[in-house]
């Protein structure tokens, strides 16, 4: 059971990173989707991501900020800690959450998509969402 709320909900998988496009928010995305925002809080100073570590992180001996999570996404290879942070974002971002920091230029759809394969987290909450933004539909491939 799951906390009283029946069975575990079944996840889709996420597609592969290549089915992604690799495009960064334009200045037009990050205006229109996030209004009043201040440009200096981008990459590795997202706003969006920043609120929800913070957030989800608050019991961390050490809560990681937006630099530690721009850093795991980027990241040749992962530690453990690296890994957590990744599966906070995957498990608990927000749709606007996931939109907003891609409009912030914290990562394309592609480089997050690698990340979370690359970390096997590959079936957490964003991975609809992630998936409804497939560009390369051809790259995905099909298993029955």
């Amino acid at each position: 059971m799951n906390g009283g709320q029946g069975a575990p909900e079944q996840r889709r998988r996420l597609a592969p990173p290549e089915a992604f496009g690799d495009d960064e928010a334009t200045e037009e995305d990050f205006w229109y989707l996030v209004p009043n925002a201040d440009p200096a809080r981008r990459r590795e100073k997202s706003k969006t991501v920043a609120r929800r570590l913070c957030c989800s992180c608050a019991g961390w001996r050490n809560p990681p900020g937006a630099e530690e999570f721009h850093a795991a996404v980027h990241a040749a290879t992962r530690n453990s800690r690296q890994v957590s942070i990744l599966y906070v974002w995957a498990t608990e971002a927000t749709w606007y959450e996931v939109l907003h920091a891609w409009a912030e230029r914290a990562y394309t759809l592609r480089a997050l998509a690698r990340a979370l394969h690359e970390a096997e987290i590959t079936a957490c909450r964003i991975t609809d969402l992630l998936n409804t933004w497939v560009k390369h539909p051809e790259r995905v491939e099909v298993r029955e």
